[in-house]
């Protein structure tokens, strides 16, 4: 988010320093990501299948939307610091981010224990936002570089397997989380978007394109409030759905269908869709054939065990 300036007399007349089509794209972003929220809510109130939010094209585009917002924070970053820092606004806008980070993660603690968001989007824009400052005046070709760099990492073959740097995003099986954005390879889009503000500062200089319509001031207005925004659409979003699963609650689903599901999402994290569909199917009748029920199926078993790892070999056999 960038810095926020005394509000213009009109809506033609930006703030000093505001860049109208970054507090649009902003909107668009916020208004993506509420479209996404919404299919992981009905997801979770059992309108959707389960790993239906977490899987295929609304898994790519999850990630599009945080690649976005990242992109417009490293963008903001360095339009704040033009001509310099104001760093009274700059440790107030950290404050804040740091401040509902933290609540994110307490709020989660309590609604979902097993998937806590210890690091998710609002935490490593604080991060990227103090990381960013060693780059502010930099060449843009090394910001470039690093930028190059912070994608290329995870790839690396460098893992770290400590609970405590998990964040770094170099753990080959990271934490369960219901959002986890960690520094590698996401600071990339971060350092991108400042490196992409420095260029369009070369061709452009000061000026920035005037936007009309109620649509692109409807949309600035969300832009203009992006951390609040995030902060109340998914209370707002689980409330309303709520409301209408109490009158229309959802079908009760099928045991093997979400257990196809789930076992899919996770054997996807480290395989290809067909050998997954070998081993699933594997695993689904196997259990099936013990008289194991596939909805209470306990994974620390050692029947289920024995089950994994023949499915597994099955799996790998398979060409």
């Amino acid at each position: 988010m960038s810095r926020t300036f005394s509000p213009a007399p009109s809506h033609d007349v930006p703030p000093r320093n505001r860049f109208p089509l970054l507090d649009v794209l902003r909107g668009v972003a916020l208004v993506a990501m509420a479209i996404y929220h919404f299919t992981w809510d009905l997801e979770l109130f059992g309108y959707l299948a389960p790993a239906t939010a977490t899987t295929g094209a609304l898994k790519w585009f999850a990630r599009a939307i945080a690649a976005s917002f990242l992109l417009i924070a490293g963008f903001s970053l360095v339009l704040a610091a033009t001509p310099t820092l104001e760093w009274r606004g700059f440790l107030l806008r950290l404050a804040k981010l740091v401040a509902a980070a933290a609540a994110i993660t307490a709020a989660t603690l309590y609604a979902f224990p097993d998937s806590v968001i210890t690091f998710g989007i609002l935490h490593h824009i604080a991060f990227a936002s103090l990381v960013g400052l060693a780059f502010l005046r930099a060449p843009v070709a090394l910001v470039w570089l690093a930028a190059v760099l912070a994608f290329m990492l995870p790839q690396s073959g460098l893992e770290t397997h400590a609970d405590w740097i998990a964040f770094l995003g170099l753990d080959p099986s990271p934490p369960p989380s219901n959002d986890f954005v960690p520094v590698f390879p996401w600071l990339g889009w971060s350092l991108a978007g400042m490196a992409l503000a420095r260029l369009w500062q070369a061709l452009r200089r000061d000026t920035a394109p005037t936007l009309h319509g109620p649509l692109s001031r409807g949309l600035m207005w969300l832009g203009r409030r992006s951390l609040a925004v995030y902060l109340v659409h998914q209370p707002v979003l689980i409330a309303g759905i709520w409301l209408v699963s109490q009158a229309f609650p959802p079908a009760k689903p099928d045991a093997a269908a979400i257990f196809g599901m789930q076992c899919r999402a996770a054997c996807g994290q480290s395989f290809d869709a067909n050998a997954c569909d070998v081993y699933c199917a594997c695993v689904s009748q196997r259990l099936t054939d013990m008289g194991v029920s596939l909805s209470e199926t306990d994974a620390s078993d050692a029947s289920v065990q024995s089950v994994i790892q023949t499915c597994t070999a099955a799996m790998t056999a398979t060409p």
